[in-house]
């Protein structure tokens, strides 16, 4: 199902001392792929968490679950970052929009972010590719919120370096630890019934574990013991790559109740700013 096209051509591109890579064509059979991967109840991504404006102003659907049959096409992206990931799965990304004032995509910008390392994606919409916006982390530290609490941003509070265009059955593999991005809205298109599908892999930096760890050890005196729990399991669940609200993954493993402890410390915060610039893959 999942066969890579074997007369494919990969073009590169060095953007700020990284590799993308694009390859059009990139399944031998896309519309098998595509029938597979939407042709089915996709769910409401993070629906239950709370607050969240998904379903009330726009629908974000995902489907991740664990497929081996695309072992062949991670080990492929594999060999070209260099980089790891967690298992084979299938993840989507289904998104459209309501018709709202609160979807001011002509003066807005979609939800800029970082992921854990290298990401893919496969366009099975022609329209509204992604965005690559320039790295600033202090920027970053501030103005990134979890993606259904506040995922419209001002522009020209970032920078876009590269608009990478869509095209069905065309992949992009890019650095989306290094690069805050995010969907192009370029267009009111995906604002009624039609949704804008994506196929996505997602790699891992080989530093961000440390750097997890790292970061939040150093706040550990902000940490009362009664509230610290396990640091190391901590870190590890902690969710840098989509920016996840810290105190809430950090606490809530923890078993702790939120409802009287927000105005103890701000964590999420503190984590962002004290990141060091080597933890979004630059080294210098």
């Amino acid at each position: 199902m999942f066969e890579i096209n074997p007369n494919l051509e990969i073009k590169k591109e060095e953007l700020l001392g990284t590799t993308i890579f694009v390859i059009e064509d990139f399944y031998e059979k896309p519309d098998e792929v595509f029938n597979l991967l939407f042709n089915r109840e996709i769910p409401f991504w993070k629906i239950d968490e709370k607050p969240t404006t998904n379903g009330v102003y726009y629908e974000d659907r995902r489907t991740t679950e664990y497929n081996y049959s695309l072992k062949k096409v991670y080990e492929f992206l594999k060999e070209l970052c260099g980089q790891t990931y967690y298992q084979p799965e299938i993840v989507t990304n289904v998104t459209k929009f309501y018709k709202d004032d609160y979807n001011d995509w002509k003066n807005c910008i979609w939800w800029p972010h970082r992921d854990s390392g290298y990401n893919g994606i496969v366009f099975f919409s022609d329209e509204c590719g992604t965005n690559l916006y320039s790295p600033d982390y202090e920027k970053d530290a501030v103005k990134l919120a979890h993606e259904h609490k506040h995922p419209w941003v001002k522009k020209g509070e970032y920078t876009v370096l590269k608009t990478l265009e869509p095209k069905f059955n065309k992949l992009v593999f890019f650095d989306g630890l290094k690069f805050p991005h995010g969907m192009d809205v370029s267009s009111d298109r995906y604002f009624g019934d039609e949704y804008r599908y994506n196929q996505v892999f997602f790699f891992d930096h080989p530093n961000i574990s440390d750097v997890t760890t790292d970061v939040l050890n150093q706040h550990r005196d902000q940490l009362t013991a009664e509230f610290c729990g396990d640091l190391e399991t901590a870190a590890q669940r902690v969710d840098l790559g989509e920016f996840v609200d810290i105190e809430e993954t950090f606490y809530g493993e923890n078993g702790v109740d939120l409802s009287n402890f927000m105005s103890q410390v701000d964590i999420e915060d503190t984590f962002y700013k004290d990141l060091p610039p080597y933890a979004f893959g630059n080294e210098e």
